[in-house]
């Protein structure tokens, strides 16, 4: 019993990508090593301040272990009820929205109208 790495069409020949879905192939593992890249380059500067505050380096990378590992089935099962390719684009969304969410900018920083005048339905001031 012989098996092949390469998929095979009906008549035994292998098959052949076209040019189109090996670009859209290596986008989204890019894509995927971009997020990947950010995510490190996130929690790396923040280490040592949670390392300082926690006193052992072990805590903090055991429980960042196990937030991805659990994280990992769960995006598994997502994509399977919603299909993959709506799933990683989410979490692409997402991801692309965490430094606008995190920004001075965002808008839950400036009131929930919008505004820094507070609130447009009874005209009451802001509460700080």
């Amino acid at each position: 019993m012989t098996t092949d790495a390469a998929p095979q069409v009906a008549d035994g020949s292998p098959a052949q990508f076209t040019h189109r879905q090996i670009m859209v192939t290596m986008s989204g593992l890019v894509i995927a090593m971009l997020l990947a890249m950010l995510d490190n380059m996130i929690v790396a500067p923040a280490l040592p301040t949670i390392v300082g505050d926690l006193n052992h380096l072990a805590w903090v990378t055991t429980g960042y272990v196990l937030a991805s590992t659990a994280s990992t089935p769960i995006w598994g099962k997502l994509g399977d009820l919603f299909g993959r390719r709506i799933t990683f684009i989410s979490s692409v969304w997402w991801s692309a929205g965490s430094p606008w969410r995190s920004s001075p900018a965002a808008p839950e920083r400036r009131g929930s109208t919008g505004s820094a005048r507070g609130c447009s339905r009874c005209g009451s001031p802001r509460s700080s």
